[in-house]
């Protein structure tokens, strides 16, 4: 009576020990080399110590709320390795029927997914997770460029701000002399109105400005995760550069094309994937039954167990799958176009961004920086002070003045974002020595 259950241990590790029971290698040594920043541990938002530049820089790239959420992103896909490779439950069912004598059924099964296909849905999600990865180091990238500009622009800024409050000196002590004047001639009446409307768009400015810092200091507390004083404002303003380096590297590292070239390898597996939705699961496993005879009044029957194996699969009879095949194939056609698309952009912004950059260098190198026109500056403001020149020209000069800081900021600023645009096409915006040094 005993015998067929022991003859189910066999049967048993025959289905232990079937293709597919091995997990494989764990998710993280399957993933590419790619997201090795991705594999850090993001610490928890807390508070910078924000000295200068440099610290602006590492805090944003620990606080910022767009890199925490690919981070999270990130780790939900790569959970999501585990979740394609688990292997079918098996499953068990019971048959009891009472009857005259009682009898019943025990059948176990274990599922085997036919055509590899758990390996090829781990494929599918070993794929989107570095396509994860990829944008999240794209997200930081982002992040050290628009922090970087920032703390530029906070710095000239400042400059503005302060040629503003020595044209409004210059304003108000040219307005109190004509002011005192016991009479004045129609010239001289006519002087104290300009240096008047000089002074109130002067002020009008300055209130632009101030508007505009506030606009990046809010962007830099959304970045930092903390308030931010004016004192540690000024702290992270990030100096003139002393230098203007050549362009780094080439566009071939540009992280665009790592993540268009993910894309592809995605819909490739997906499209594998797809092929080998045809083939059926399989399942199989041990038949167990009991029996027992209706006895009588001297015999209370016989009982009879029997044991076996049994299987079943779908079979492919309707359909095989080919409406999901096509839509993955079109959509890997479609994601191979956009590769090359993404390819030939990135090679000619990477060109136009080079002659951009050698423009914009020649322009800076050509005129005076804006130390060398405060030092001129001072010169005129001396005429001033002796009477040398005239109302007309003094305000001109300032508008002049103030109009030549806006143009040679402006063109700093855009050559200063083509060279940090250029450090992210060639996948270096995120070294040490270049983020270090904003």
């Amino acid at each position: 009576m005993y015998k067929p259950i022991r003859a189910l241990g066999p049967i048993l590790l025959f289905i232990y020990v079937l293709p597919g029971r091995s997990p494989g290698a764990p998710a993280d040594e399957q993933i590419s080399k790619h997201d090795s920043h991705a594999y850090r541990d993001l610490p928890e938002q807390s508070a910078c110590e924000l000295k200068n530049s440099s610290d602006a820089v590492e805090c944003a790239l620990r606080n910022d709320p767009e890199i925490r959420i690919r981070y999270r992103e990130y780790q939900s896909q790569k959970a999501a390795i585990q979740e394609a490779e688990q292997i079918p439950n098996p499953t068990l069912s019971a048959k009891l029927y009472p009857g005259d004598g009682g009898s019943g059924e025990l059948e176990y099964r274990h599922i085997i997914e036919l055509g590899n296909r758990r390996e090829l849905r781990g494929d599918v999600a070993r794929s989107r997770a570095r396509r994860s990865a990829l944008l999240l180091e794209l997200t930081r990238q982002n992040v050290v460029l628009h922090t970087v500009l920032h703390l530029h622009r906070l710095k000239q800024i400042d400059e503005e701000e302060d040629f503003l409050e020595k044209s409004r000196a210059a304003f108000n002590a040219a307005i109190y002399r004509l002011g005192r004047l016991p009479a004045r001639s129609a010239n001289q009446q006519v002087s104290l109105e300009s240096f008047i409307m000089a002074r109130d768009a002067v002020e009008q400015r300055k209130v632009a400005l101030q508007e505009e810092r506030e606009d990046l200091a809010l962007n830099l507390e959304q970045s930092f995760g903390i308030p931010l004083t004016a004192d540690q404002l000024h702290k992270i303003m990030a100096p003139h550069p002393t230098r203007w380096p050549k362009l780094p590297g080439s566009w071939e590292n540009a992280l665009q094309l790592q993540v268009a070239a993910q894309e592809v390898g995605s819909a490739t597996a997906q499209f594998r994937l797809e092929q080998r939705q045809v083939w059926p699961d399989f399942r199989i496993g041990p038949n167990l039954s009991y029996a027992k005879e209706a006895g009588s009044f001297l015999n209370s029957g016989r009982s009879r167990w029997e044991a076996g194996i049994g299987f079943e699969f779908t079979i492919p009879l309707y359909q095989q799958n080919e409406g999901g095949e096509a839509r993955a194939n079109a959509h890997r056609d479609l994601a191979q176009t956009k590769s090359g698309i993404a390819e030939r952009k990135i090679r000619q912004t990477f060109r136009r961004l080079r002659k951009r950059y050698q423009f914009q260098i020649r322009a800076l190198q050509k005129n005076p920086s804006p130390a060398v026109m405060a030092r001129r500056r001072n010169r005129i403001l001396g005429y001033l002070r002796r009477g040398l020149v005239s109302p007309a020209l003094l305000i001109e000069y300032h508008r002049t003045y103030g109009e030549y800081l806006q143009s040679f900021h402006r063109t700093q600023l855009e050559a200063l974002r083509t060279l940090w645009k250029c450090y992210a096409l060639t996948g270096r915006i995120l070294d040490e020595n270049i983020r270090k040094n904003p």
